[in-house]
């Protein structure tokens, strides 16, 4: 009876997911930074770019040209790579620069 029990609730949970679960809504959290960036003084712009499904912001200060960082997170509001002036950029690795499109800017 127990393990009837258990299946039934793993076939509900299967079912309830069926419908958007591939799909991730920024949370609080990125919410919550993207708007403090907008307020903040050095803000430039935010751009996104969707790679392998899933949606990535650059918080874009333009600080690396004058050897700062800018941060790119994900939608679980993770950074996720760094562009800078002066140290090793991830970024460039693993985004095409011309692929950035702006959602924000000032």
């Amino acid at each position: 009876m127990k393990n009837l029990l258990v299946l039934c609730f793993a076939m509900i949970a299967i079912l309830a997911c069926n419908k958007n679960c591939d799909e991730v809504t920024p949370g609080p959290c990125l919410e919550v930074k993207l708007e403090d960036f907008k307020a903040s003084g050095s803000a430039k712009a935010i751009k996104t770019q969707t790679k392998d499904g899933s949606t990535y912001y650059w918080l874009n200060t333009d600080s690396r040209h004058l050897d700062g960082v800018e941060y790119v997170l994900n939608e679980a509001c993770d950074t996720t790579c760094v562009y800078c002036g002066e140290c090793f950029s991830t970024c460039e690795e693993q985004f095409e620069f011309e692929a950035w499109e702006t959602i924000w800017e000032k």
